[in-house]
């Protein structure tokens, strides 16, 4: 069960003190000024003294006890003159850390670089990725195989960010370029599975399915830096399900599940378009597409409520481009979004995952496929939001 954690994220060093401030034994105490949870690297440390006093910390990493927005778990700011994260070192650059990746490399802390993890956390100290695993959809443990893929682009399409995509697909992850591609609108993969719990969730007015197959997921441990409270993720969405299937069963999703539960999301889901729908055919910002092709939308609606979508105005409206060398383009009809960006907010110094997911809804046929790029810590956006960027 999802729950969202507002503590304050506090390091502890070893078994020193007990919850509740009942002591194993007697621990020195530094300085803690600012009241950030890290104690005055220049200071000595006062009086072993149980329970903690106020204003102190069972350490001495912090180089600024005068600002709590510097200390060891907090994240580089470039430009501002500050040391944030206390390691010697003031503004330095963005770490890159995704070149000469395996196109189908197996370990996820590896497949994370592609995102932009190049930093190793731990539970009490630095901000950083704590943990990555290949799941299914459900969140069971799984390999990663052709629906897995850390490509240098995506047909014509660059990375937002570095040298690396990373792509998850129903079928192939693959381009036309970096070889093992489908080669047709479906190829089957990890097989039947099992859906999260609410999903597939239905788009109003249409058809919803329960059965779902050849779902994958990357699934990360996260600790957010101290002084960040929030995050985005650059994505763009990819079917063959476009323009017959829209407003069917047989709509595939990408889902980003955070836990605990952010306030906003949907059933712990992160990414939906303006009026709540997943992403599948069905977002509003399917916009990659061939225009001629506008007779052909949402050809197989079937909801049964004679409520079947009307084709967006404007149509299309980015053409076919980004479509070029992808096999979208080639194996039979498609579409996809342009880059999306979506903004999370979360608590400075929070212990959380997230599951990127995609999945068949419905069957295993007409196969889709996400890429995903450059995670970056944020400000507090304040809300839950996806808009165009990348």
């Amino acid at each position: 069960m999802f729950s969202m954690n507002t503590a304050r994220a506090q390091p502890i060093f070893g078994d020193s003190f007990e919850a509740g401030s009942v002591c194993a034994w007697a621990n020195p105490w530094y300085d803690d000024l600012d009241d950030d949870g890290w104690g005055d690297s220049g200071g000595a440390p006062l009086d072993t003294l149980c329970p903690a006093p106020a204003l102190r910390a069972p350490n001495d990493g912090d180089c600024r006890d005068d600002l709590d927005q510097v200390n060891p778990a907090a994240l580089e700011l470039p430009g501002n003159g500050l040391d944030d994260d206390c390691d010697a070192v003031t503004d330095e650059d963005d770490l890159l850390c995704d070149a000469g990746l395996l196109v189908g490399e197996p370990d996820p802390w590896i497949a994370a670089r592609a995102l932009g993890f190049c930093q190793i956390g731990t539970p009490a100290g630095r901000w950083g990725l704590l943990d990555a695993e290949w799941v299914r959809a459900d969140g069971t443990a799984s390999a990663s195989d052709l629906n897995v893929g850390l490509l240098p682009s995506f047909g014509n399409i660059a990375p937002a960010h570095g040298e690396r995509l990373l792509v998850l697909s129903t079928g192939h992850a693959r381009d036309l370029a970096s070889g093992d591609d489908c080669g047709a609108v479906s190829c089957a993969t990890s097989g039947a599975g099992v859906a999260p719990p609410f999903f597939p969730q239905s788009v109003p007015g249409c058809a919803n399915a329960s059965q779902i197959s050849d779902d994958v997921g990357l699934r990360l441990r996260l600790k957010a830096p101290s002084n960040r409270g929030g995050f985005r993720f650059a994505f763009k969405f990819h079917s063959f399900e476009w323009p017959h299937w829209v407003c069917t069963e047989y709509n595939d999703q990408f889902l980003v599940l955070v836990d605990p539960v952010v306030p906003g999301s949907i059933n712990g889901n992160v990414t939906f378009d303006s009026t709540a729908n997943p992403v599948s055919v069905n977002v509003a910002t399917m916009e990659v597409c061939d225009p001629s092709d506008i007779g052909l939308f949402a050809s197989n609606c079937n909801s049964g409520t004679g409520t079947c979508p009307s084709p967006p105005n404007p149509y299309c409206a980015q053409g076919v481009s980004e479509l070029v060398g992808t096999g979208f383009d080639i194996w039979g009809l498609a579409g996809a979004t342009t880059w999306l960006e979506t903004s999370v907010p979360i608590t400075p110094g929070a212990i959380f995952t997230i599951d990127f997911v995609i999945f068949d809804s419905g069957d295993d046929q007409l196969d889709s496929t996400v890429l995903l790029d450059h995670f970056e810590w944020i400000e507090d956006p304040g809300s839950i939001g996806t808009e165009s960027g990348g």
